[in-house]
């Protein structure tokens, strides 16, 4: 599914993908354990009648129909869809599905002049554990256990690691490289543990 939505010169939203093409219909499921935005799935012309099985690179699946895409998104009034997350981006901890996003987004609301990203990372008594990375040295794990409290948090979102790196690795789009600061965080782990 190449295309999906568009913005054009008169016809378009800041931080909107844009508003979806005719001929293409969507559906939007929610997502267990979030409170905004729901899974889109598309069906149209614009999807591709196969495509290789992702368990098997060898198999091709026929005959689709539908695309479930993996975003996250939320839709405007006027039809114009925001994705606010990948469906990879989300931790399973104690049963729980944890929005990686929302919890960056808090960490954001804590400490407003710093970036801040979320690892998920495999092990830990309750499944995986979270991980939080800023680039300023005033952002304290402490105030932000504070910061949860007041905010009446539940403590199963709370990052219960932080590191302070310089700056956090950026695909050529912006966005954060999540790979490379995962990759970042066991050269961390490497290095502590030496």
């Amino acid at each position: 599914s190449p295309l999906v939505c568009l913005n054009t010169p008169q016809q378009n939203r800041t931080e909107s993908v844009g508003r979806f093409l005719p001929g293409i219909q969507h559906t939007l499921e929610p997502i267990e354990g979030l409170s905004t935005g729901q899974h889109l799935s598309v069906e149209g012309p614009n999807v591709m009648c196969k495509r290789l099985d992702p368990n098997q690179q060898t198999r091709w699946e026929e005959n689709l129909t539908s695309y479930a895409t993996g975003d996250v998104v939320t839709l405007d009034s006027d039809g114009y869809v925001y994705i606010i997350d990948r469906l990879g981006r989300f931790a399973k901890i104690a049963g729980e599905r944890i929005s990686l996003h929302e919890i960056e987004q808090a960490c954001e609301m804590c400490f407003p002049n710093a970036e801040h990203a979320i690892l998920a990372i495999d092990g830990g008594r309750k499944g995986q554990t979270l991980v939080w990375f800023s680039n300023k040295h005033d952002t304290s794990l402490k105030q932000l256990i504070q910061f949860w409290i007041e905010t009446q948090r539940t403590a199963l979102t709370r990052p219960s690691e932080h590191h302070v790196i310089e700056a956090l690795p950026r695909l050529m789009t912006g966005k954060v490289d999540y790979p490379a600061l995962k990759h970042q965080y066991q050269l961390i782990c490497a290095q502590t543990s030496s």
